[in-house]
């Protein structure tokens, strides 16, 4: 299994590679990029190499707490696999950079 750049995916055994690789896409994520809504459904889960995810609410007044940040340790959807599909949170691109993009449907 080659390496990806995303500790996750490569601390995943072969035959669980396996079982989803062929559906990973890289991306290029321009800073800025909105992936989620909140109360979207998530139709894709990031696995970040260099890029870094910020996961964002709002309080009661509209301001933006950021409450995660996901880089090439982790991953942005994860929660699809055994909960609901929508977001809670926005999702935005902070850092530009790459990531690994596999359709929620392969994952779940």
């Amino acid at each position: 299994m080659p390496a990806t750049g995303n500790q996750i995916l490569d601390a995943l055994p072969a035959e669980e590679f396996e079982r989803f690789g062929e559906h990973l896409e890289r991306q290029q994520l321009p800073r800025g990029a909105a992936l989620v809504d909140p109360y979207e459904d998530v139709t894709r889960i990031f696995f970040p190499t260099d890029s870094v995810i910020s996961l964002t609410l709002q309080d009661e007044r509209g301001q933006p707490i950021e409450v995660s940040m996901v880089g090439p340790e982790g991953l942005m959807g994860s929660w699809v696999a055994h909960g609901p599909l929508w977001s809670p949170w926005w999702a935005v691109c902070q850092v530009e950079g790459s990531t690994w993009i596999l359709k929620s449907t392969e994952f779940r």
